[in-house]
Order: structure tokens, then C-alpha cells, then sequence
């Protein structure tokens, strides 16, 4: 999921949640290289919690929630 910046340039698309207490971006890992590396993207989905917790493919919901709250 990619949107245009005013630009015309690709950019992050940011997720709308039902709290302010949660930011989601989803981004193709192919239109930025840099931030594939840099969350060393080697397969999709994967989901990057406060750049320390890495969670890949696709996982129960529960399982998910566990994983990302770092339990």
C-alpha cells in the first residue's frame, strides 16, 4: 500500500486507529529500499513494534497481540 506525496514522490501510508496511542505505517518494502534494509526485510508481512520487537508472516491474532506486547 503506497500513496503519493504532493510531490508525486512515493511515501509511507499511515493507518488510522481507533486510539492516539497507536502509529501504523505500511510501506513496500520495493519502493523503499532503505527502510527494507533497515528493518532487514526478507519476507511480508512483517511487523516492526518500537523498532525493537520483529514479527514475521501472518500469526493468530492472539499470538500477535502476545508477541507484540513483548510476552
Amino acid at each position: 500500500m503506497t500513496a503519493l506525496s504532493a510531490g508525486g514522490q512515493p511515501s509511507p501510508t499511515k493507518w488510522r486507529l481507533p486510539t492516539q496511542h497507536i502509529t501504523a505505517f505500511a510501506v513496500e518494502a520495493t519502493e523503499f529500499p532503505d527502510l527494507a534494509r533497515k528493518y532487514r526485510i526478507t519476507g511480508v508481512p512483517k511487523t516492526v513494534v518500537n523498532d525493537q520487537i520483529e514479527i514475521l508472516g501472518g500469526i493468530p491474532q492472539d499470538d500477535f497481540i502476545q508477541q507484540a506486547l513483548g510476552n
